[in-house]
């Protein structure tokens, strides 16, 4: 199993499995909410345009579309899922997320439902 920050393996000779997955983007969320699970069990981090970011990989419920779903270091979401997983090296589990406008454009949040005070 891999561990913490190591790069996902590249695709096979076959294209069975792309390196990477598609990022999950705002508009690939219901406003109303929709049901993801983490389904690797191992993050992996990246510096990104708003500092570091932690990458994991997501299937939408709905459809078994799988994402990478990245969420920024010291972020809302990322605290969120720190208080109800622990340690990110083995986040797992069940999510809802809902699309929401900002100020300037929509992104993802994690639907709390009260659980988890951020």
């Amino acid at each position: 199993m891999a561990k913490k920050n190591e790069e996902l393996p590249p695709a096979t000779q076959d294209g069975d499995r792309p390196a990477y997955n598609p990022f999950l983007k705002a508009p690939d969320v219901g406003a109303d909410g929709q049901d993801f699970e983490i389904t690797q069990g191992f993050t992996r981090r990246k510096p990104g345009s708003f500092g570091e970011q932690i990458i994991m990989e997501v299937t939408r419920k709905e459809d078994g579309k799988v994402f990478d779903f990245a969420i920024g270091v010291g972020s809302v979401n990322h605290r969120i899922l720190s208080r109800r997983m622990g340690d990110e090296r083995v986040w797992r589990g069940q999510l809802k997320l809902r699309r929401k406008q900002g100020a300037r454009s929509p992104f993802v949040e994690i639907v709390t439902d009260g659980d988890v005070p951020f």
